[in-house]
């Protein structure tokens, strides 16, 4: 068998057509059709079992990568990494496209998620979208930005918030302010959003009617300025007073941001790559039509109010190689820009490689195989490989779990 796994595989990858993606940034930026004109959001690489890329073993052949994985894990993964992951691929990759925001949400970590599973799993909860836990994995991620990208991040401290409050003409909000003033100021955002997202249907919709009139008379607001974008989309939705809590973040091409289980966020827009750990576990707050549940998300945010962690990125001597790994175990990415470099290279483990720019040429020593890619092109690279060559000129985004070094 391991003549037939020893080699380089195209994947074809599936597209979520959820409908704040753009139609058109894909085409784009890598030249992705989008022949039906559908609002395409995500593009998935991985092996996530709602939707597995499918390994093109020969022209007239394709198999989902999931069901690859099951059939020969220590081939695909390596021995470590199947045995450290159950025969499971520990990520997946994303490129994200927002055309409009995209719902406020956080993601559980590894022991609130494994619980809240097999609890909806006992209590018969269906499989859909109506439902919090779809696996039992966390679903720490990283967004590295294509164009300028922008999010609402994580909590701002109590004092800014009320701040916040005091720049609106509402009664009910500045009620609220008592909760903020509590001295432990983790505790004091937790009561004060707990307050928040359990006041009544009537003062909720009093509240926004209060804030739509008074940003229509003050445009200079840059709190007003994102709520006025979020209530283009999401009109009355409670969830479009999150700029008065939540952080705004402006990350520029080649920036990245990493989130953590528990950390509250929106996408606003942009694209970007996003690799997490290979979950699909989403507990939403607001800015969707889709199931919210406000006592699960106050049970799983942590109420950080820090700005985004700085990630190590490391560069080679010559800067063709930027490496990119926040405190996981899951994933490390890297972006090798090729200038008629030669690089050789023996993987450990599995990976993931996307072509983002130029032609660059794979060479699969060991079965002589030559591969020129094109952008929009992923492959999945098996651990059972020996060697690869890569050269040309081009951009790859390279996906692996960590301790692995480009050789």
């Amino acid at each position: 068998m391991k003549p037939f796994l020893s080699k380089i595989y195209h994947l074809e990858n599936p597209i979520q057509n959820y409908d704040w993606g753009s139609r058109t940034e894909l085409s784009r930026l890598f030249n992705i059709t989008n022949i039906e004109n559908n609002p395409q959001a995500e593009l998935w690489i991985g092996a996530h079992h709602r939707a597995p890329s499918l390994v093109k073993i020969n022209e007239n052949e394709k198999m989902p990568l999931d069901t690859m994985i099951d059939k020969y894990p220590d081939l695909i993964l390596g021995k470590k990494i199947a045995k450290q992951y159950n025969n499971n691929l520990p990520f997946l990759f994303k490129i994200l496209t927002a055309k409009k925001p995209l719902s406020i949400q956080t993601h559980p970590d590894l022991k609130t998620a494994s619980s809240g599973f097999d609890a909806e799993n006992s209590c018969g909860v269906a499989m859909d979208d109506n439902r919090n836990y779809k696996d039992p994995n966390h679903k720490p991620e990283l967004i590295y930005a294509l164009t300028e990208f922008n999010a609402l991040y994580n909590f701002k401290t109590p004092e800014n918030i009320i701040n916040s409050i005091l720049s609106i003409n509402s009664k009910i909000l500045r009620k609220l302010i008592k909760y903020l003033e509590i001295k432990d100021q983790k505790e004091a955002l937790k009561k004060f959003y707990s307050k928040l997202m359990h006041l009544n249907l009537s003062d909720k919709s009093l509240i926004v009617s209060e804030i739509i009139q008074q940003l229509s008379q003050d445009s200079s607001n840059s709190e007003f300025v994102i709520i006025q974008y979020l209530n283009q989309f999401y009109p009355e939705d409670f969830g479009i007073l999150a700029p008065l809590y939540m952080n705004h973040i402006k990350l520029l091409p080649g920036d990245c941001m990493f989130i953590e289980s528990g950390e509250i966020h929106s996408y606003l827009n942009g694209s970007g790559f996003e690799i997490m750990a290979n979950s699909d576990n989403v507990i939403r707050g607001g800015l969707t039509n889709k199931h919210i549940d406000f006592n699960e998300l106050i049970k799983v945010l942590n109420f950080n109010f820090n700005l985004p962690k700085e990630i190590a990125v490391e560069l080679s001597d010559n800067e063709m190689v930027k490496t990119i790994q926040p405190q996981v175990n899951e994933f490390g990415m890297s972006i090798l820009k090729l200038t008629d470099t030669q690089y050789q290279f023996q993987p450990l483990s599995t990976e993931m490689w996307f072509c983002s720019l130029g032609n660059p040429i794979i060479s699969d020593l060991s079965a002589e195989n030559k591969t020129v890619l094109k952008p929009g092109e992923a492959l999945l690279i098996p651990a059972s490989l020996d060697s690869i060559t890569l050269e040309g000129v081009g951009e790859i985004v390279r996906i692996f779990i960590p301790d692995q070094v480009l050789r």
